[in-house]
């Protein structure tokens, strides 16, 4: 049963509550919390906390109050407005004294107020908590390294598409997809605890187990560990000789699948995919995986696996659909409501004027929405307003990390579509990215958008009210990335090409327009602002402000390009006339 929490705060009369009347705020905390226990083990921290010396102090009555609370779902600013109290007063005694004393109770300090509940219900605070767990946990538990999700926000249809599809004995592979911090494992550890947790929770397994692939194990420690688990308690345990091929251990799992109905969710399965080549494809010491995914989709069985990665495997892509054995569901941003409440977690008010404009520049991506959160409130004291006038788009160390793995997984093919789409800074159909590719390229095109489509980097629209083409575009926080990334690499290519004259050098010099003049002016705008600025702003670096021979240099280039007449050096001469014009300013 879940506390019952207000649609909106009472408006309390500005008459300071006497504490007596204190007890019977949030009281329905009591229906599922061992609330006497609780308060009695605090009181002994508090004791401890304050005065070792003295007998056991009581909590006081404000303190209880703010305790049931929080376990009801009010944010502190909720409560003091029940409470009729000062918030800003409010959140300091909570950080001072109650925080204090949870930390020392559950040996770990929350981190929000959404986080106590968790802590205490993992302490055994909560009532029939055990009873629960017992009555809709599957037999077996072998969770590994599966996230806490004290820190979930929304999600609520794909937790329900979930459901819908974990009880469908039909469904026998599901893959969640989708770019890194878009909140895929938490998804997917969210759905497995309410289904073991929450009172009435429905998990029709018999078991479960997580694995993540993230450092790349050998398939056969994978299958070993998963044979032990489906096999544990029958009188038949495996018995496979020292030789045993690969696919003799996956028909001795499936034997096992076809008896009894299981979960397993391997988690990072991009851990074991190729990099520089088509997206989805598992490398050679790691095509035993491979094997394993596309009989668990093929064979009969009636268990499920949950496959969670950046990338859509290629064993399986040709057979998904929404009602077959394999289906997919590619998670995107979340959205406003969501993404606000997960922003209150992380301190930031609802009502702070350029919040939804916050939350749409990062297009709802939890990682980097929670980072820009971390910087308003570490530079701006909490101010979105200020935050959004000094920058648009902060990309951290764990979002940028993310980023960087996918990218540094792309093939040449892959890397020029996303340097245009990048470059160009608006959606380009297959029409616009044929029209910037040489022959070979072009040729590769649609090969190169499938794959880069199956890694989650690009998105597509179609134009409203009209039979035009599909539009290729990148959302704002990988296209962020993919700029700096190209201003980064053209200005190595060209310090490259100025040392050492090359058409081989030549690399984006020669094979991507900075400024394409035949575009509009705000186009043109973009590109002079966002790339060629600061491409030459790297370059005045590199020579230390003294432009004169950075000049001297770029004409040189300039009039040994004028000499060679090569197609691959076609957008070569015109970035070096742009470059010396802004240099020259």
């Amino acid at each position: 049963m879940q506390c019952a929490r207000a649609s909106s705060p009472v408006n309390l009369p500005t008459l300071v509550q006497p504490f007596n009347m204190l007890e019977d705020k949030f009281s329905e905390a009591g229906l599922t919390w061992d609330l006497p226990r609780l308060y009695a083990d605090l009181a002994e921290v508090k004791r401890l906390y304050n005065n070792p010396g003295r007998r056991a102090v009581a909590l006081t009555e404000l303190e209880k109050a703010c305790l049931r609370g929080i376990l009801c779902g009010y944010s502190p600013k909720n409560i003091a407005i029940e409470l009729n109290r000062d918030v800003t007063g409010l959140r300091v005694e909570l950080s001072r004294y109650l925080y204090a004393y949870l930390e020392a109770l559950t040996e770990q300090r929350p981190e929000n107020w959404r986080q106590i509940a968790f802590l205490l219900e993992k302490a055994g605070y909560r009532l029939n908590a055990l009873i629960t767990r017992a009555a809709n946990s599957p037999g077996r538990q072998d969770l590994g390294v599966m996230i806490d999700t004290y820190c979930f926000c929304g999600r609520e249809p794909e937790l329900k598409t979930l459901q819908q599809w974990m009880t469908d004995p039909s469904c026998h592979v599901i893959t969640l997809i989708g770019m890194g911090g878009i909140g895929k494992t938490a998804l997917a550890a969210k759905w497995v605890q309410l289904r073991l947790t929450e009172p009435g929770g429905e998990f029709n397994f018999e078991g479960v187990i997580w694995r993540s692939l993230q450092y790349a194990p050998p398939v056969e420690e994978t299958l070993s560990e998963l044979l032990q688990f489906v096999s544990e308690g029958e009188e038949t345990a495996p018995n496979l000789a020292p030789t045993a091929t690969i696919d003799q251990q996956i028909s001795l799992l499936l034997s096992r699948l076809r008896q009894h109905r299981y979960l397993i969710v391997l988690d990072d399965w991009e851990s074991i995919l190729r990099e520089g080549e088509w997206a989805g494809y598992c490398v050679q010491e790691h095509e035993g995986y491979g094997r394993l995914l596309q009989r668990l989709a093929m064979e009969q069985h009636q268990s499920c696996l949950l496959l969670i990665s950046r990338e859509q495997p290629i064993e399986v892509t040709p057979l998904i659909t929404q009602e077959a054995a394999v289906r997919r569901l590619k998670l995107k941003g979340l959205p406003l409501p969501a993404a606000k409440e997960l922003l209150e977690t992380r301190g930031l008010e609802l009502d702070e004027t350029g919040l939804p404009e916050l939350i749409e520049i990062h297009r709802g991506n939890p990682a980097a929405v929670l980072r820009a959160a971390m910087t308003i409130q570490d530079l701006f004291d909490g101010s979105i307003s200020q935050f959004l006038s000094q920058t648009s788009l902060v990309l951290g160390d764990v979002l940028l990390n993310l980023l960087e793995q996918q990218l540094t997984r792309l093939s040449d093919q892959e890397r020029t579509i996303i340097f245009w789409l990048a470059v160009t800074g608006q959606p380009m159909t297959i029409a616009n990215l044929k029209s910037k590719l040489d022959a070979e390229e072009r040729s590769l095109l649609l090969t190169a958008l499938d794959s880069l489509r199956r890694r989650s980097l690009i998105e597509k629209i179609r134009p409203v009210g009209g039979s035009r083409e599909a539009l290729f575009f990148l959302e704002p926080v990988l296209m962020k990335y993919v700029v700096r990334q190209f201003v980064t690499q053209f200005c190595q290519d060209l310090c490259n090409v100025l040392e050492t004259p090359s058409i081989a050098q030549l690399g984006l010099v020669g094979s991507h327009l900075l400024v394409d003049e035949a575009q509009g002016d705000g186009i043109q705008f973009y590109q002079t602002k966002r790339i060629l600025s600061r491409i030459c702003d790297r370059l005045k670096v590199k020579v230390r402000g003294d432009s004169e021979p950075l000049q001297s240099h770029l004409e040189a280039l300039r009039i040994w390009l004028q000499e060679r007449d090569n197609l691959s050096i076609s957008y070569a001469e015109t970035n070096i006339e742009k470059l010396l014009e802004i240099i020259s300013l």
